[in-house]
């Protein structure tokens, strides 16, 4: 997958959107840094994960951490994944490590086989949020999306730590 594959210019965007849409300030740091090469130690791993349920705060933790990365003039690939594929986490740290960048991607999906594969192949950070379920429930019902929690949010929830 070439760099541009990885960009999302608005066309064909929507809400489940996995492509990076990066602002002009993170574009100007990509174009600056380019042949920079990685500021991380080689024993700590590229990758981020932002996990929790929704309507936990995970975006805004997940934007805090892109923008401290911006302020710090560093190159920061930010995702939202749906479903993290081992695939697809790989092609982003390739591309992350041609720039010497970090991959930042939230999700919300916990799946059985990721201590299998990912917390096995890729080391990744991964850092939870997590809010008090009363505050979950009144935030589900001031968008309009239900009067209760979802069955798993609870359990999801859980399998994360």
């Amino acid at each position: 997958m070439s760099a541009a594959g990885f960009d999302c210019y608005g066309s064909y965007c929507h809400e489940e959107c996995e492509l990076r849409h990066l602002d002009e300030i993170e574009t100007s740091i990509r174009r600056r840094n380019s042949a920079v090469p990685s500021v991380h130690p080689s024993n700590h791993s590229n990758l981020i994960i932002c996990a929790a349920p929704e309507r936990s705060g995970s975006t805004w933790l997940y934007n805090a951490i892109r923008l401290l990365y911006r302020d710090c003039g560093m190159i920061c690939d930010s995702y939202w994944i749906h479903a993290l594929r081992k695939d697809a986490i790989e092609a982003r740290l390739r591309e992350a490590e041609r720039v010497g960048g970090i991959v930042l991607v939230k999700t919300h999906e916990w799946n059985e086989s990721y201590s299998d594969w990912l917390v096995q192949t890729f080391r990744p950070t991964i850092i939870l949020t997590h809010r008090d379920l009363h505050g979950v429930v009144k935030s589900y019902r001031r968008v309009g999306w239900s009067h209760n929690l979802p069955a798993n949010y609870v359990a999801d929830h859980l399998k994360w730590k």
